[in-house]
Parts: structure tokens; C-alpha cells; sequence
């Protein structure tokens, strides 16, 4: 019994010298608080780092402007231009430039623990939390197996969040955003393969590919590919080679259906990017007939007498050896349930089906449709061309909470009713009818979440050039210092298709973190070198 306690007590203190010495502890707790999905928790976290370090004074960079300019363009727009201020749309703004003000504090913080700490510091770090990351993310997949009842429950017949969509319940330490893992993974791979720490690097692959974001693994593949073809350095090509193998295996072997959606999902993009028509919108003016309620799992068991009902709670792998029959009737019935949700929602208040504005996903997807909308605001006016819409009155994620169209935090929700007839009748249109039809048409593809979308929309050509000039442009100039800084900025610039990132607070501040790292302790390196030389 003594010599299990003195081992545990080795073992507290070891860990405990580590924590304390080996890392940057203060930077640990703030990303894993800022970055969790919580808006308290961010709160918490900014509070609680200023009173750690006292570090108020703001260093003055393009990252730093461009943060202030944002929050300058949004109150310009609203006091001059908006024509609106009502005390709705003033606490939609102010809750806007909270954020952008969140998100510089954060930079300033960021920026500190890089100036103050060893890069072995701040690598043990980023190593905790991609530990910490890959057990939660993996107790998560546990939950839906044990709900699942199934050890693969990707490849269940199963209506989301679960079957092909039991990526989306795969959050980590982030919480309940799936893709703010997808993303935050994305970078973690790269950098730990950069560093040449393999083991890291697969533990922030596993939880990437649980996620099940196709348009991530689109953004990783052509990457690693990068690494294998041109990359010096044999370790680096066969880190590469082993992921790349793995990213196959885990799409052919676990996840085949998804594989399929994600082939038929780029075979149709191919398609709408050949001709992309003008955004199609139909004004349904003549009522629908209305049907009475029905039962219709009932109604169908009476049709099929051969299926319970408790069949419905019965999973199937698509590629098990099942009687082929059989298993055609339960996807029948997945089928039928799915009918029946889209009966239901045509008489949901929220979808108004009689005047419901409806898109054709198929000759254009959503997103390019949204594209085209931001396109037609801006031409149709010089203050919109400039200003944009302003601060959560066009294409955000607080444009989209305010006008309870999603649901967010308690502490966002409780900001009052808002939104515009610029939001109403496009971005929040195209999410409306998008969450009318079934399922499989809930992609990325077709979502208008985009920050470019986000940026002209709200902020207008003002915000553009202020993010190209300012935000990039201080990233860019330091790319002589990058290894492995140029495929994350690149890396990003695509996931912005993706969500707000900004808005989210927690992505963007692992994007900072690293290339921070990169710029100093490169050019402590290169500086080293020239001295020896």
C-alpha cells in the first residue's frame, strides 16, 4: 500500500513540476475557457488572464488596427447610415464590437505568453491540450455508440444528429462545435508534423476524421500532398504518407456513406460551377391544401405489416450481410419517417410553408446563391458598397441569433428581437427553406455561414480592404519566417467558407497563437544561423 501511494505521489509531482514549469499554465486555462463554446466561459477567461498577468498596455500592429477598424466601420455605419437607432439595433451593435474588442484582447494575450515563454513552453502546451482534446473527443464518440448501441455508428441507418451525421456530436474540449475541432485539429496536424511530432499529430488526425467535415479533409488531403511531393525531409514525407493513409482507410473502411455523399456533394459543385444562373427564388402566393393530422409511422406499419414499429430503434450497417429484403424495408421506413417530418414541418408557424421562399439546391447550391446576394446588396448602394449593412444586420452570427432563427448561449439569447429585410430576404431565407427540406441537403455546400459573406456584407468594401491591408497584410509580410505558417493562412482562407470565424472565438486565436510562434522563433533561428555563419 506504501509503495502505491509513493509512486502516486511521484507520479502528482512529477506531473505537477510539468505543468508548472514545462508549460505556459495561464495560456493553457485561456485556451481551453476562450475557446470553449460557452459565451461565460470566454468571459471568464478574459477577465481571469488580465487579472493573472496585468499586462494592459495594447501592442500597436496591423492586427491590432484592424480590430479597431472593424468596431470604427460598424459604429459609423450605425450612427450615420443605418437609419435605425433603436435601442434593438443598438445593443445588436454593441454586442458586435464586444466581440471584435474579445478578440483583440485575446491577441494582446496571445502575443504576451509567445514574447514571454520558450517555444518548448508554449509546444507542451499545444501537446496538453491535444491530449486533453483526444480523450474527450473520444468519450464523445463512446456516448453515441452506447446510444447507438452500435461500435460504428457512422455507418447506421439512422436520422441525425446520429448515423452519417454523428460527426456533428464530436466537440472535444470545445464543447458542442464539432467543426471548431475540425478546425482547431486542422491546425494541430500540420504544426505537429512540422515539429516532427508524430504521435501529437495522430492524436489531433483521430479526432479531425471523427468529426466527419468532408470539406476539411478536402482541405487537409491536398495539404499533405503538399508535404509528400515537395517537402525536404524524408520523416516529413512519410508522416505525411502514414496520415494520408490512415484519412483512406478511415473513409473506406468506417465511414463508406459518407465517402459516397461527399463524391456526389463534389460531383454536383463541379456541375454548378460550370453556369451559375442568377439566385432562384420562388414566391409560393397560392395556399397549400392542408391535410389533417396523420400517424404516419402507424399508417405505415398497417401497410407493412412485416415491420414493427419498434424497428425504428433498430440499427443497420450498410454494408452488413443482411437479407437484402429486409434491410430495403427498413430503409423504407427511414424513408417514410423522413416524409413524415416534412409533412410536419409544412405545418410548423416557423416555416409558413404558403409563403415560404424556396431555392433549387440542385442548379445552385446555397452558398453560391448567398455569394450572389451579398453581391446585389452591395451594388445597390454607395453607403452599402462602403459600409456595408453594418454589425449583425446582414450575414453573421448574431444577425442570425437575433432574429431567433438559431438558437445560441442565454446570455446572446436574451438580446432582443432584430433583424433587417436585407437578412430576411436572403441569407436567413436561403437557412430557412434549407432547414424545411430533408436532411442530406444540410451541407456546407448549401449553408450561407460564410466571413466573406460577413465581411462585404456587413462591414463592405471599408472592412475588405482593412482585412486584406491590416490583418493579412501583417501576417504576409513576415512570410520569409514561415515553415509551415503559409499552408495554415492558406488552410484558413478556405475554412472561412466554412462559418464566422471571427465571431466564434476560438478558432482565430489557435490560428494566431501559431503563426506568432512561427514569426518569433524562426527569426530567432534564421538570426542564430547568420551569426554563426
Amino acid at each position: 500500500m506504501n509503495t502505491v501511494t509513493t509512486y502516486l505521489n511521484a507520479v502528482w509531482k512529477r506531473n505537477k513540476q510539468f505543468m508548472l514549469q514545462e508549460t505556459d499554465p495561464v495560456l493553457l486555462l485561456f485556451l481551453l475557457f476562450m475557446t470553449n463554446y460557452r459565451i461565460s466561459f470566454k468571459i471568464i477567461a478574459i477577465i481571469g488572464i488580465f487579472i493573472c498577468r496585468r499586462r494592459f498596455r495594447l501592442q500597436k500592429n496591423g492586427v491590432f488596427y484592424f480590430y479597431l477598424s472593424m468596431i470604427g466601420i460598424g459604429l459609423v455605419q450605425f450612427l450615420f447610415f443605418s437609419g435605425d437607432l433603436s435601442m434593438a439595433h443598438g445593443l445588436v451593435v454593441l454586442t458586435g464590437c464586444i466581440t471584435w474588442l474579445f478578440s483583440l484582447l485575446a491577441f494582446q494575450q496571445v502575443r504576451v505568453s509567445v514574447n514571454t515563454h520558450t517555444e518548448s513552453q508554449l509546444i507542451n502546451t499545444l501537446k496538453v491540450i491535444t491530449v486533453l482534446n483526444f480523450f474527450v473527443s473520444l468519450a464523445d464518440l463512446i456516448k453515441i455508440m452506447l446510444t447507438q448501441h452500435s461500435l460504428n455508428p457512422y455507418n447506421e441507418i439512422s436520422s441525425p444528429p446520429y448515423g452519417i451525421s454523428s460527426g456533428d456530436m464530436i466537440g472535444g474540449v470545445f464543447g458542442q462545435l464539432h467543426l471548431v475541432n475540425t478546425v482547431t485539429c486542422f491546425l494541430l496536424i500540420i504544426f505537429f508534423l512540422y515539429k516532427q511530432e508524430f504521435r501529437f499529430s495522430l492524436m489531433a488526425l483521430i479526432p479531425f476524421l471523427l468529426t466527419g467535415s468532408n470539406f476539411g479533409t478536402l482541405i487537409l488531403f491536398p495539404v499533405l500532398l503538399y508535404i509528400l511531393i515537395v517537402k525536404r525531409g524524408i520523416i516529413y514525407k512519410y508522416y505525411a504518407l502514414f496520415s494520408i493513409a490512415i484519412i483512406v482507410v478511415f473513409y473506406v473502411q468506417i465511414t463508406p456513406v459518407n465517402f459516397r455523399y461527399m463524391r456526389q456533394t463534389l460531383a454536383k459543385a463541379a456541375m454548378q460551377l460550370h453556369i451559375i444562373p442568377q439566385p432562384v427564388a420562388i414566391n409560393i402566393s397560392k395556399p397549400v391544401k392542408k391535410t389533417p393530422p396523420v400517424d404516419f409511422i402507424k399508417l405505415y406499419e398497417k401497410q407493412h405489416p412485416a415491420v414493427r414499429v419498434d424497428t425504428i430503434e433498430q440499427k443497420v450497417l450498410m454494408n452488413s450481410d443482411e437479407n437484402p429484403v429486409k434491410r430495403q424495408k427498413r430503409e423504407d421506413l427511414v424513408f417514410y419517417r423522413k416524409d413524415s417530418l416534412q409533412k410536419a414541418k409544412a405545418q410548423m408557424p416557423l416555416f409558413n410553408s404558403d409563403t415560404l421562399i424556396r431555392f433549387d439546391f440542385v442548379k445552385q447550391s446555397g452558398k453560391i446563391t448567398s455569394f450572389i446576394q451579398t453581391k446585389q446588396f452591395l451594388l445597390s448602394g454607395k453607403s452599402r458598397l462602403l459600409f456595408g449593412a453594418g454589425i449583425g444586420s446582414f450575414s453573421s452570427r448574431l444577425a442570425f441569433i437575433t432574429s431567433r432563427i438559431v438558437g445560441d448561449s442565454k446570455i446572446l439569447m436574451a438580446l432582443p428581437y432584430y433583424e433587417t429585410p436585407a437578412f430576411k430576404k436572403n441569407h436567413k431565407a436561403i437557412f430557412k427553406y434549407l432547414m424545411y427540406m430533408d436532411d442530406e441537403e444540410h451541407s456546407v455546400t448549401n449553408l450561407p455561414f460564410c466571413w466573406y459573406n460577413q465581411l462585404l456584407g456587413e462591414y463592405g468594401l471599408l472592412g475588405f480592404i482593412s482585412f486584406v491591408v491590416l490583418y493579412l497584410g501583417f501576417f504576409l509580410r513576415r512570410f520569409r519566417s514561415y515553415r509551415y505558417g503559409l499552408l495554415m493562412l492558406g488552410g484558413m482562407l478556405l475554412f472561412f467558407f466554412f462559418d464566422y470565424w471571427f465571431e466564434r472565438l476560438a478558432v482565430m486565436i489557435f490560428f494566431e497563437l501559431f503563426l506568432l510562434m512561427e514569426i518569433r522563433f524562426n527569426n530567432v533561428k534564421e538570426n542564430k544561423e547568420e551569426e554563426a555563419v
